[in-house]
């Protein structure tokens, strides 16, 4: 099995994979990017090292993400308890499993919101 998986085996294409047109490793959500991010920590600490280092960071980045978002519209305290419902909600929390790209873009999705916001609250959008 492994050399019949070897023998066909390009850098980005797998092409026994979804037979005839390949499977395009690089277009997938979880493009090499997330195994390039979690080299040096796993030449730290090895394999759970790196990937619960990766899962925490999506964890703080999803909350300081929303709290910022929430923050522009309400008070600290209700911004916080925002940030902890949609850190720990179970779509977040279930992606943690095995699904790095998809907690990550949880994780990045208040920032957009929040870039958005600003963008509408400046003046560059106002003629």
């Amino acid at each position: 099995m492994i050399l019949f998986l070897s023998s066909t085996r390009r850098h980005f294409l797998h092409l026994l994979f979804f037979r005839p047109l390949g499977w395009h490793t690089s277009t997938l959500a979880h493009t090499p990017f997330f195994f390039l991010l979690a080299l040096p920590f796993y030449g730290i600490g090895g394999l759970a090292f790196a990937y619960n280092l990766l899962s925490v960071s999506s964890m703080i980045v999803s909350f300081s993400g929303c709290f910022l978002f929430i923050k522009s519209f309400s008070s600290p305290l209700i911004a916080t308890i925002a940030a902890l419902v949609y850190t720990f909600v179970n779509p977040h929390w279930f992606r943690l499993e095995g699904h790095l790209h998809t907690a990550w873009l949880f994780g990045v999705l208040p920032w957009l919101a929040l870039a958005i916001e600003k963008l509408g609250q400046s003046n560059t959008l106002q003629r």
